[in-house]
């Protein structure tokens, strides 16, 4: 039986004006500049985090650095978390100038709305290390964190960590089942060709030029690659996953990947919930605004939800 569940999110006027805002300063940005080099889109990506615009670290999480089987990672810790089962969480930014620092503060945001540990993965970037170097890192660390967890293990990630997190997550199905509880991905990079519509109808209203993109996925892929791509992750084997929650902002470039995503482990028998959160941009929940709150919100609530369906 296919079990999907596709909801329509509109976002308050006035973050739909804020965010309007935020896309035009940011796209007119790109216009009149060269893409930056490597090393300034990573201090960017790290003092983007120090503004009043991304989220802060409450005081009463507590951060911790751990050695997740060889990768590293930082455990964020409310003080006053109502359980210890842990999340998994992968950042995102291209999988080349994202870390945990740069976003760290999305890592806290999770650990307050599931008064619950989060482990926040530092898996290697591109271009030192390519594919699949990032995927690897994810397995190591979710295999890791299953050895020592009693209860499944809720998998989170946004941008190229909603990528990590849905094929850490299929391929726990095939290899350790009920290890996870569900996996949820927001404004996931799930396809590296960008060869969807929505890569170039959303080019002009997103947040970032689609030719940081092709940075990107050349990083990625490593030099001489000749277009021989990872296989997208909507054409996985996902026997046996985990339950799927997938968000996407409705001006994403990546949303048809996440339309085909959703699509595609539905077909497969995977509970899916598919949300499209609308005019948001890509990584919208990064942003300290009421819609990325009402995001992270319905990521607890679904974990939540998949609970009490299991104890009935």
């Amino acid at each position: 039986m296919v079990h999907s569940d596709r909801t329509l999110i509109t976002a308050s006027e006035a973050d739909r004006v804020w965010f309007e805002a935020l896309v035009r300063t940011a796209q007119a940005r790109a216009a009149s500049q060269q893409l930056p080099d490597l090393v300034t889109l990573r201090r960017g990506a790290v003092d983007a985090a120090n503004t009043p615009l991304s989220r802060p670290v409450p005081a009463n999480v507590e951060v911790t650095a751990q050695d997740a089987g060889g990768v590293a990672a930082w455990w964020f810790r409310p003080e006053d978390r109502r359980r210890e089962s842990p999340l998994l969480y992968f950042h995102g930014g291209g999988y080349v100038c994202g870390s945990v620092e740069a976003e760290r503060g999305v890592a806290a945001a999770l650990a307050t709305a599931f008064n619950a540990p989060v482990l926040a993965v530092g898996y290697r970037q591109a271009p030192e290390h390519p594919f699949p170097a990032a995927i690897d890192d994810a397995w190591t660390s979710f295999s890791w964190l299953a050895r020592t967890c009693r209860n499944p293990i809720t998998l989170v990630g946004d941008s190229a960590g909603g990528n990590l997190a849905v094929v850490t997550a299929a391929r726990a199905g095939r290899e350790m089942p009920g290890s996870v509880r569900t996996a949820i991905a927001t404004s996931a990079w799930f396809d590296v060709s960008m060869s969807t519509p929505s890569w170039t109808h959303h080019q002009e209203v997103d947040l970032a030029p689609r030719e940081l993109g092709v940075f990107f996925r050349d990083c990625y892929l490593g030099s001489g690659h000749s277009g021989n791509l990872p296989r997208p992750p909507n054409e996985a084997d996902f026997s046996g996953c985990a339950p799927l929650l997938i968000q996407a902002g409705g001006l994403e470039m990546g949303l048809d990947d996440s339309e085909l995503l959703a699509a595609a482990a539905a077909r497969a028998g995977v509970l899916v919930r598919y949300e499209i959160y609308q005019p948001m941009p890509h990584n919208f929940v990064k942003f300290a605004r009421p819609t990325g709150d009402f995001a992270i919100a319905r990521m607890a609530a679904w974990e939540k939800e998949l609970d009490g369906a299991a104890r009935r």
